[in-house]
């Protein structure tokens, strides 16, 4: 078996050489790339500015433009994953964020925030002074109270939209007194209200000029207009997109960047060769020995920062026959060799780390590896996955398709190895790759219409929605009788203990709800099985300075990031 492995490396190894990688996950490279930092934890080899630097303003940050074209600029509908994930960063403004290392809410177009009575029903906000970009037809005017209500109300009467729970279930009203005041009411105590899961999201907090709401008099699809630190200048058909510093930004001299180009670049060879010369600030590489390849090459005019990824890659399956039979899933997951998989897709063994139900990523929330429910879900044993295959009475001659989205050669990879995994025990798959937004997302997030798939998930910065993908309350998958669910999977207990960590509002406690939630799902062998959290490398020439590591998306949302003019060049 070793030998056939050896091949297949081999032959991955080739290939990428030859072709270079096609775009990753675009839905989580956009949000990497969306400010000129990495959000996660990790090292740095950068070296420390003095104390007494100064901040040169005005650089244009460069980077590459992941993921392809996009569709649309809008907020709303399906593509609203993409577009959000860049614009909900650095051209809309939103309320507060809440950064991952702390849990706690962070005041941004928000001056004063009261939660008025003890369950969180009731939360005042109090807005800054700020102003729209100076396009028609908001054309520079002042922020409003109406306009997040108006934004908000948007987002959650978007028939397309994906994950708006909050906005549509749990928000009783959203008001505006006065011109400065914004309050919201809920039905009921949310513990994740702050977060991405609620008033938090990138993309469903976003606020717009009132005006633009409808579409009518401005072009949601070609344009953007918010009140964020840049504007945006252009694009050519959803490519090479130019952000610009906005004048009247809420903070006074921010932000230090004059603006952001993304190139659009559509193969990794191309973007490393335009790294080394010089013409991109900042390259994501596809593992470690480029990096390290990289660092060899150019020394310590670049840094290499190393973080652990917050999105995390799982095997969906769709509980019908056979998968339905709890045995038969458990001995999926006793199947997957999840070490031998980080070692050939990622080329490295410290490439990736394990994944339970939550993200290692989310530390706060997640079940250590020395866990013992963690061990027993890890856990690898061939012979036992194919002795419950047989006592479950499995369809051994009968063929399943893999799905996974397209274009991205590592999920091909992915899939690979997994599909290999799979046949030890007897289980035969074939791999079906399907366009991302034209297919992937409605065939299996909105209609179920799948056997399995292999995907990656979004870099989620709470348990909220690594939980409620579980439940019958799940964001995605049709609506039944029984719930919503994407994996038409219906367990009543595990409802109720999700349920439970979202009303419980004290963090420590919660904490203890939220692992309760990952060993009952866990114990359950509900049929979305965690694998991996990949380790990002990224490389930056020395001249970027002042980027916000460790903090999670909060760190896109960074001003004080800045080109040293002297180190570059014009």
């Amino acid at each position: 078996m070793a030998r056939v492995y050896d091949r297949f490396l081999q032959q991955r190894l080739s290939r990428r050489r030859l072709l270079g990688a096609t775009a990753g996950t675009a839905l989580s490279a956009a949000a990497i790339a969306a400010a000129g930092c990495r959000g996660d934890g990790g090292t740095t080899t950068r070296r420390t500015p003095s104390a007494n630097e100064t901040p040169t303003t005005g650089g244009i940050y460069r980077l590459r433009q992941l993921g392809g074209a996009f569709p649309s600029l809008s907020p709303f509908g399906i593509t609203a994953l993409f577009s959000s994930l860049v614009f909900g960063f650095t051209t809309y403004d939103h309320l507060w964020y809440v950064p991952i290392d702390t849990g706690e809410y962070e005041k941004m177009l928000a001056e004063e925030v009261e939660i008025v009575d003890e369950q969180g029903l009731q939360v005042n906000v109090t807005l800054r002074e700020a102003f729209f970009h100076d396009k028609a037809p908001a054309s520079g005017r002042q922020v409003l109270a109406s306009d997040v209500v108006e934004s908000w109300s948007g987002f959650r009467d978007d028939p397309f939209g994906l994950g708006r729970e909050w906005l549509k279930d749990i928000v009783q009203s959203l008001e505006a007194p006065n011109d400065t005041t914004f309050i919201i009411n809920q039905k009921r105590p949310f513990a994740w209200m702050f977060g991405t899961a609620g008033a938090g999201s990138p993309a469903s907090s976003s606020v717009l000029p009132a005006e633009t709401i409808d579409g009518k008099q401005f072009d949601l699809n070609r344009d953007v207009l918010g009140s964020g630190r840049f504007f945006l200048e252009s694009h050519r058909g959803g490519e090479n997109v130019k952000l610009r510093a906005f004048p009247r930004w809420r903070i006074p001299g921010e932000p230090f960047f004059g603006g952001v180009d993304f190139v659009y670049i559509t193969d990794y060879t191309s973007a490393e060769a335009q790294f080394a010369a010089k013409g991109l600030d900042t390259h994501d590489f596809q593992n470690k020995l480029q990096a390290d390849q990289m660092q060899d090459r150019l020394g310590d005019d670049i840094s290499i920062v190393s973080s652990l990824q917050r999105q995390y890659h799982s095997l969906m399956i769709k509980a019908v026959p056979p998968f339905n039979d709890e045995r038969v899933r458990k001995a999926i997951r006793l199947a997957i060799n999840r070490e031998e998989m980080i070692q050939l897709v990622e080329r490295d063994a410290a490439g990736g780390v394990l994944s339970g139900i939550v993200p290692p990523a989310q530390e706060l929330y997640a079940l250590p590896e020395d866990d013992p429910d963690m061990q027993e879900y890890i856990r690898y044993d061939e012979d036992e996955a194919r002795s419950l295959l047989e006592d479950a009475g499995f369809p051994f001659d009968d063929e399943f398709t893999l799905l996974i989205s397209s274009p991205n050669e590592e999920l091909a990879d992915r899939a690979q190895v997994l599909k290999d995994q799979l046949s030890r025990v007897g289980i035969k798959a074939k791999i079906e790759a399907q366009d991302l937004l034209s297919v992937w997302i409605p065939r299996v997030l909105i209609n179920a219409d799948y056997q399995m798939t292999l995907f990656t998930h979004l870099p989620y910065e709470d348990p909220y929605l690594p939980l409620a993908f579980y439940t019958t309350y799940s964001p995605i998958g049709p609506r039944n009788p029984e719930g919503r669910n994407s994996m038409l999977y219906y367990d009543q207990e595990i409802d109720d203990a999700v349920d439970a960590s979202s009303l419980e509002l004290e963090l420590e406690p919660r904490i203890q709800k939220v692992q309760d939630a990952q060993r009952l799902i866990m114990e359950k062998e509900a049929p979305m099985i965690n694998l991996y959290s990949s380790v990002g490398f990224t490389g930056r020439w020395h001249w970027l300075k002042g980027v916000v590591d460790g903090r999670g998306s909060f760190g896109l949302f960074n001003g004080r990031a800045w080109i040293d003019a002297n180190l570059r060049g014009s």
